[in-house]
């Protein structure tokens, strides 16, 4: 079973949809990482967490994924409404599945995901000298 912790700008009451398809599922203020800068919340979740759900953009280019074991799923909507992230849940679970140590991930609006998923492909070609 994955472990995953959400990030304090995703939704909590999606937890219970996660949890009913065989995740388990913290919230930062369960776990006493609320209001931590990023760089804190990955050294604190990284081994006590498989994979971090959040909805900020920015997590990949801020901090260097390569070689961690905790894994990230990068939630992209227009709005933060629970009825915009239903449709997509079956696609995050697939991802979740298939996640592994180190990788990042994009779930949500097509248009949005493919262009993260583009810039961070050209970052990482960036930082290995491809």
């Amino acid at each position: 079973m994955k472990t995953i912790l959400f990030d304090q700008d995703y939704n909590s009451k999606l937890a219970q949809y996660y949890r009913a398809r065989d995740f388990s599922v913290s919230l930062l203020k369960d776990v006493g990482l609320h209001g931590v800068t990023n760089g804190q919340l990955l050294a604190a979740a990284e081994g006590r967490f498989d994979v971090l759900i959040s909805m900020d953009k920015n997590i990949p280019y801020q901090n260097n994924w390569l070689g961690r074991k905790l894994s990230c799923l990068i939630v992209r909507l227009r709005r933060d409404h629970i009825d915009f992230h239903l449709p997509y849940l079956p696609e995050a679970y697939e991802i979740l599945r298939k996640l592994k140590p180190g990788e990042i991930d994009w779930v949500g609006d097509p248009d949005r995901v493919l262009a993260e998923r583009q810039r961070y492909d050209a970052l990482i070609r960036l930082r290995v000298g491809r």
